[in-house]
C-alpha cells in the first residue's frame, strides 16, 4: 500500500525520495493549513498583546448599506424564525432539545463515514472547507478547527459535537432576542421623539395661523418649573438611565458582564459574572452566574459603574493563581 512519493522542497534538500502512505494533494494541503495556523497562534501567543485600532471614518462609510442589502438582511432573519435552523439535513433545531436530538442523529450519519471508528474523524468534518472548484478555503478551516476543537487525534466526540451545536444554536437564539430587544427599544425613543415633533409642529400651527403661542408656553413653563421642583431628581436619573441604554448601549441580551466602581479594578471570575436577559429603556434584568438568581436594575443606578463586557473583550487576558502545596 506504499508507494514512492514525488520530491517536494524538503526531498530536494536531502536529495533522495523517501516512501509515504498514499495521501491526496488536498489532503495534504489541508493538514499544511492546519499545522501553520497552529505554528502562528503559538508565536503570537508569545508576542505582545495588540488589537488594531479600528478607523472610524471608514467604519462610517462602510455603515451606510444599500436598499439591496436591508433586503438581504430581512430575508436572512427570516430564516432565524425556520424549524430547521440549520437545514433539512439537519433536520428539526425549533427548541434546544430538538437540536440536540437532532445533533446526535447527525453525528450518527457521520460515523457512517468511518464505520471502523468509535468517535468521528476531523476530516469527515473537514470536507465542509472544499469549494466548488475542489480547492480548500482556508478561512473555513480555521473557523470548522475553532468551533469542533478536535482533539490530539483529530477525533471529535459525540458530547464535543453537540456542545460544539448547542454553542451555535444559543448564539443564534441570542442574536434573535437581542435584534427583537433593539427594535422594540428603538420604537419607544421613535414615539419620544414623534410626540415632540407634534408638540413644535402644533406651536408652529398656532404661529402661522395667527395665534400667538407664548401665553401657552408661559402657562406650560409654569408647570415644568412646579414639576421640576418636585421630580426633578428622579426625572433627571431617568434620562441618564434611558442615554445609558440608547446612547451608550454598553450590553446586549445574552452578553456576560460584570459591574464595579469607576475606581475598582474589576477582576471577573466566573462565579462573578451576570448574564443579560432582558434591557429595556429603564432596567435591565440580570442572571447571575454564581447561584443563577434573576435581579432587576433600574439603568440610572449603573449609568456610573464599570461595566466590563466579556462578550465583547476578545482579546482579554485572563490570569489563574494556582497554589502548589
Amino acid at each position: 500500500g506504499n508507494v514512492h512519493a514525488d520530491n517536494d522542497d524538503e526531498d530536494e534538500t536531502v536529495g533522495s525520495s523517501i516512501e509515504t502512505p498514499t495521501i491526496s494533494t488536498d489532503e495534504r494541503r489541508f493538514n499544511l493549513l492546519r499545522r501553520q495556523s497552529s505554528a502562528v497562534r503559538g508565536v503570537i501567543n508569545q508576542l505582545e498583546r495588540w488589537q488594531e485600532p479600528e478607523a472610524k471614518l471608514d467604519a462610517k462609510r462602510n455603515n451606510n448599506p444599500s436598499i439591496h442589502d436591508i433586503l438581504k438582511f430581512r430575508k436572512a432573519l427570516a430564516f432565524l424564525d425556520d424549524i430547521q435552523l440549520f437545514g433539512y439535513a439537519f433536520g428539526d433545531a425549533q427548541t434546544r432539545n430538538k437540536c440536540v436530538r437532532s445533533a446526535m442523529k447527525v453525528y450518527k450519519r457521520l460515523l457512517r463515514f468511518t464505520p471502523e471508528e468509535d468517535n468521528v474523524q476531523f476530516d469527515v468534518i473537514g470536507a465542509l472547507t472544499y469549494d466548488r472548484d475542489g480547492n480548500i478555503d482556508e478561512k473555513k478551516v480555521k473557523q470548522i478547527v475553532s468551533l469542533f476543537r478536535p482533539d490530539r487525534n483529530d477525533e471529535i466526540t459525540m458530547l464535543a459535537f453537540i456542545q460544539s451545536c448547542d454553542i451555535v444554536y444559543k448564539k443564534v437564539r441570542f442574536f434573535r432576542a437581542s435584534l427583537q430587544n433593539s427594535a422594540t427599544i428603538d420604537i419607544v425613543l421613535s414615539n419620544l421623539l414623534d410626540w415632540f415633533f407634534f408638540f413644535v409642529l402644533g406651536l408652529t400651527v398656532m404661529n402661522v395661523l395667527g395665534s400667538d403661542p407664548w401665553p401657552l408656553l408661559v402657562s406650560l413653563s409654569t408647570l415644568v418649573v412646579s414639576f421640576a421642583f418636585a421630580f426633578g431628581p428622579s426625572l433627571a436619573k431617568y434620562i441618564e438611565g434611558i442615554l445609558l441604554i440608547a446612547m451608550r448601549r454598553p450590553y446586549d441580551i445574552g452578553d456576560r458582564i460584570t459591574i464595579s466602581g469607576p475606581e475598582v479594578v474589576a477582576k471577573p471570575m466566573e462565579g462573578d459574572t451576570w448574564l443579560v436577559e432582558d434591557i429595556t429603556l429603564t432596567s435591565t434584568t440580570l442572571r447571575y452566574a454564581g447561584t443563577n438568581e434573576v435581579s432587576s436594575l433600574n439603568n440610572f443606578s449603573i449609568s456610573n459603574s464599570r461595566i466590563v463586557n466579556l462578550g465583547r473583550s476578545h482579546r482579554a487576558l485572563l490570569r489563574l493563581s494556582i497554589r502548589f502545596n
